[in-house]
């Protein structure tokens, strides 16, 4: 199988019927493995959009990743959301996809592999907490020490948080 990770193929599915192209998310050694070891591919259905939001690029949110292509001198908006994940065995995709022809895109491995962890490897503070932080402008706040400090210390209230900054 020639796919590799970070193509984007043609491919149709009834899952996704308004789409017809799908980002390959797999490792590319895994698609190389035979269909016993690993018997699907991981693809991403690619939805089209109007224009790009700059804070769904590059990898900066967990659950949806904005990027563009171009293609036949047209350069054309995608995005990819993590919990559309698809996993669609190797004999079905094989005879039925096509690898499309990219000229350029802001997509590259190193964007999707650093997205697809994130989403893994984030800090996991419920909407309430986070709401909370926005509120008392705390991204701000520790921006103005984030070199000096080691760590942060919170103390949740129910009507406030508390917290300290250290310094070694």
């Amino acid at each position: 199988m020639e796919v590799q990770q970070c193509n984007i193929i043609s491919y149709t599915t009834p899952l996704f019927p308004d789409c017809n192209l799908f980002l390959v998310i797999s490792h590319s050694c895994d698609i190389a493995r035979d269909k016993c070891s690993e018997p699907y591919i991981e693809v991403l259905p690619c939805h089209k959009i109007n224009k790009i939001d700059g804070i769904n690029t590059l990898g900066k949110t967990a659950r949806r990743l904005h990027f563009f292509i171009n293609r036949n001198e047209l350069k054309e908006y995608y995005c990819i959301n993590a919990f559309e994940k698809l996993f669609i065995k190797k004999e079905d995709i094989e005879p039925n996809y096509k690898i499309v022809d990219i000229e350029d895109t802001d997509l590259s491995i190193y964007v999707l592999q650093n997205w697809l962890s994130f989403r893994y490897r984030r800090e996991a503070l419920p909407d309430e907490i986070n709401q909370k932080l926005k509120k008392i402008k705390f991204k701000k706040k520790l921006n103005s020490v984030k070199n000096e400090i080691h760590s942060i210390h919170f103390k949740l209230m129910r009507s406030k948080i508390l917290f300290q900054f250290y310094s070694l």
